[in-house]
């Protein structure tokens, strides 16, 4: 008998959800990391006969807690509360392990040689740590369970005096007791079991398990700026000047080492929010500088938003610059979301790399520039083909402008769950990527169900981070080639994939700007109740007020057309785009079959969108449909049989999915029995529409349940 809701009755807290994220860092993450060095080295033992010491390979960040844009309800406070438990749940982990390792440790002075080392170690910090009586007598013949004693000592004082014991001194710790056991003839010790897999963990994981990411929204930044510019006395209409304007002035200030806010200075809301946030990271940073991640900037659109947030980290001493040598705490990373913003990514960097100022700040990061690109909202702004062509089109471009100024470029794509927003094979995705930006560095999110679906248990993460690190080790060149040696579909065939990108882009935008498509889509979806459904502190829009197409967020999206079985942003307008370009070009046909076997970056592109037309079910979605005329199913309906012509033609296949025929039988398997659960929404949202002789409140949690059941059997909800 199931004994839990299946819906919560309110909307979880902030905190909250760091605590569920913390689970799985807490579980199968911990458990799995160390698994995967050990899958490494044996491998490598295997195949190439050598014995490696590896350096730390993945980490772990996380915005729960850090990621502002549009969510009012992630403070500053809030941020603080969560560093301090994410360092909390580190340190307990680090005492359950040190407390088994001291259990594993019996080995016995008048048994094994005891060097030097441990000696001298255990001396050094007798004074600081002083076993009790009852464990000295014990202990007296078990140095390295003295010496796990005093650093179990020194992690509980890390809990109340962070300077006191820091994560780097833990590991140094640790490698000087695997280091002794070596010189005690043990190292079948040292190299394997807890210990090593400690010093995994405390290497990855440090005393903050993930780094914490900020994020906020640049015209919050704009907005901030301009009343502090204001109150300094430096100028009173930010907003009214031009982008050559704002850059000039911002320079200006950030050369000026004066603070712009006069003492007791009366701030607006949002200025306050800002500057308590970043006096939460300066906090951080000065505990564990490791603490902090990196500082998003939502919709960058030009290089003054990447400036403004630069003064706004100066004015709380998180920035300076003195000659030509800038000290900074934090990297800025723009964030490029809307398909305009993708196009003009590479030249906006191309402007920043060429001045001086912005030079230093990244001279003073490690000549690291870390980009992060938006699937959601670009596919949600120019349909699936031209998010995705836009998408590695500006990822070759930014490589290149990097290359071209002497430097690295880390991308961090902000992968959703499903094919909409980005999502699918993570391993099939980094190998799809342009040959120019493989160097070995890489960052995407896991979000939403993916999470529960990758994490929940050690065995499939490990199985998991198995498939990501071979496909990075796959796709990264040796260290002494220039390129790899892939041929550059990209640059060969542009022409081809932009004529695609823009047809299907044009008729995208057809459909969602039709004035009839968004009081249809809100009238036949369950778009109001997921707006109500309490499973995250996020608003589903990003302004108050009515719900619209245009404030809509690209989860809530994405989640009203899975609902109907329509899945909408993952395919629509590929039929029009292919259809289009082949009139024009019928030797393109011939074309697009070559691709599909030899570029890996379309042929994800094209399998993508044929996984997520085999989900969809327009039969099914039809009965949605019928709440308000059925002229915009029509109109799907018939760009989904144009986009299956065009996929079976390129693929060679009968029908869809006939190239993997797992999922293909997975799918079919659950369709009647999420047909049944459609049906029954279906009828629920005609009730609470337009019967009055059922409870609405009774009405509504019934709907909460079914799109919750719907979103099980389709295994996504945006």
């Amino acid at each position: 008998m199931f004994g839990t809701d299946e819906i919560r009755t309110e909307r979880p807290r902030v905190i909250e959800e760091v605590r569920q994220g913390l689970y799985f860092l807490h579980g199968a993450i911990w458990q799995a990391i160390p698994q995967l060095y050990k899958d490494l080295r044996e491998s490598l033992r295997n195949y190439y006969d050598v014995e490696p010491t590896l350096p730390t390979i993945l980490r772990y960040r996380t915005w729960i807690a850090g990621d502002r844009d549009g969510n009012p309800r992630v403070t500053a406070d809030v941020t603080r509360q969560a560093l301090a438990e994410m360092r909390s749940a580190a340190i307990d982990l680090y005492e359950e392990q040190l407390i088994l390792l001291r259990r594993e440790l019996s080995l016995s002075s008048r048994r094994v040689n005891i060097s030097h080392r441990l000696t001298a170690a255990i001396e050094r910090d007798k004074a600081r740590c002083p076993l009790t009586v009852e464990q000295e007598g014990p202990m007296r013949y078990e140095p390295f369970r003295v010496r796990v004693t005093q650093m179990l000592h020194k992690v509980k004082e890390a809990r109340v005096n962070a300077a006191a014991y820091t994560a780097d001194c833990l590991v140094a710790d640790l490698c000087e007791l695997a280091e002794s056991l070596d010189d005690a003839g043990q190292s079948a010790i040292s190299g394997t079991g807890r210990l090593a897999d400690l010093r995994i963990q405390a290497e990855t994981f440090g005393f903050h398990l993930a780094a914490m990411d900020i994020r906020q929204h640049s015209a919050v930044h704009e907005a901030v700026v301009a009343e502090i510019l204001a109150l300094g006395g430096a100028h009173s209409e930010y907003g009214s000047l031009t982008e050559m304007e704002r850059i000039r002035l911002l320079l200006g200030e950030l050369r000026n080492p004066r603070p712009l806010l006069p003492p007791l200075a009366r701030l607006g809301d949002k200025t306050r929010d800002v500057r308590a946030v970043l006096e939460v990271v300066r906090e951080a940073i000065g505990i564990s500088p490791t603490a902090i991640g990196s500082y998003i900037i939502s919709m960058t659109h030009d290089v003054s938003d990447m400036l403004e947030l630069l003064l706004l980290l100066k004015e709380s001493g998180l920035w300076r610059l003195e000659g030509d040598r800038v000290e900074s705490a934090l990297d800025v990373v723009p964030l490029f979301e809307t398909v305009e913003d993708l196009e003009h990514s590479a030249s906006l960097m191309e402007k920043l790399f060429g001045d001086p100022i912005y030079s230093a700040q990244l001279r003073a990061r490690g000549g690291l520039q870390e980009i992060m690109l938006g699937y959601s909202d670009s596919n949600k702004d120019g349909g699936y083909w031209m998010s995705n062509w836009g998408l590695q089109r500006a990822q070759a471009r930014l490589a290149d402008v990097c290359k071209r100024h002497g430097i690295e470029l880390r991308l961090f794509h902000g992968r959703g769950g499903t094919v909409g927003r980005g999502g699918g094979r993570a391993n099939r995705a980094i190998l799809a990527t342009p040959p120019q930006t493989r160097s070995g560095r890489i960052r995407f999110t896991e979000q939403g169900e993916v999470i529960t679906f990758r994490y929940a248990l050690a065995a499939i993460t490990r199985r998991h981070l198995e498939q990501i690190v071979s496909a990075m080790l796959a796709a990264t060149p040796p260290r002494d080639s220039a390129m790899p040696s892939v041929e550059d579909f990209s640059s060969a065939h542009a022409e081809l994939m932009d004529a695609i990108a823009s047809a299907s882009m044009k008729a995208y935008r057809a459909f969602v700007d039709d004035p009839e498509f968004w009081p249809w889509f809100a009238r036949v979806s369950p778009i109001a109740h997921i707006s109500d459904l309490p499973i995250a502190s996020r608003p589903v829009a990003r302004s108050s007020g009515e719900v619209h197409f245009e404030n809509l967020r690209a989860i809530p999206w994405v989640f009203g057309w899975t609902q109907m079985r329509y899945n909408v942003p993952g395919w629509f307008g590929i039929g029009t785009g292919i259809a289009k370009v082949i009139a024009a070009r019928p030797e393109s046909a011939e074309t697009m079959k070559r691709l599909y076997r030899e570029w890996d970056f379309f042929r994800t592109l094209i399998d993508n969108a044929q996984q997520e037309m085999a989900r969809a079910r327009l039969a099914i979605a039809g009965h949605y449909a019928k709440a308000a005329g059925s002229s915009q199913h029509h109109r799907i309906v018939e760009e989904f049989e144009r986009t299956a012509d065009a996929i079976r033609s390129i693929t060679g296949k009968h029908d869809l999915l006939d190239n993997n025929p797992v999922i293909q039988r997975a799918i079919a398997a659950r369709n009647p029995f999420t047909d049944v659960l459609n049906l029954i929404q279906v009828d629920l949202m005609r009730r609470f529409q337009n019967d009055s002789e059922f409870d609405e409140e009774l009405l509504r949690s019934t709907l909460f349940l079914s799109i919750n059941g719907v979103a099980a059997a389709m295994q996504s909800t945006g």
